[in-house]
């Protein structure tokens, strides 16, 4: 298997000195934009039940966006999920792959259902300063 490790001769040259060449690809980014696929997803092993998204609907709200989908506990015991929100940029914006924009956490008993809705307004949609994305959301 393959070893990430990010870059030995920035930490070793100089130790009271950091270079932070990695600039937004950090954590999940970082996989991301390499194509690495973890071993394991975020919270798994967590619970003994499983979750079922649907009904995802995107709206404009004001001068934002609204985001709903449903959560299903599809198991026989109770669970809490965590459904997270990502933004994709293209390859050209100057932006990681994905860029986490909100999450929460949902409690549902076996069977039981809920909707989660995220609002994101117009700083939410901007990329970090000095990128070359403009403000808008995109299919994909």
């Amino acid at each position: 298997m393959k070893q990430h490790v990010l870059g030995a001769k920035r930490y070793h040259s100089c130790p009271s000195q950091l270079k932070y060449t990695e600039k937004l690809l950090l954590d999940y980014r970082y996989m991301e934009s390499r194509g690495i696929k973890p071993r394991f997803d975020f919270g798994f092993g967590l619970s003994y039940t499983t979750f079922e998204y649907s009904g995802l609907d995107i709206s404009a709200s004001g001068t934002g966006v609204r985001v709903v989908a449903k959560i299903k506990n599809t198991g026989v015991v109770p669970g809490t999920e965590i459904p997270q929100l990502y933004l994709g940029f293209p390859a050209n914006a100057g932006e990681p792959p994905k860029v986490l924009r909100g999450f929460d956490e949902v409690f549902l008993q076996a069977g039981g259902s809920s909707s989660v809705t995220f609002s994101l307004n117009q700083r939410d949609l901007r990329s970090v300063p000095g990128s070359r994305r403009s403000n808008g959301l995109r299919n994909s």
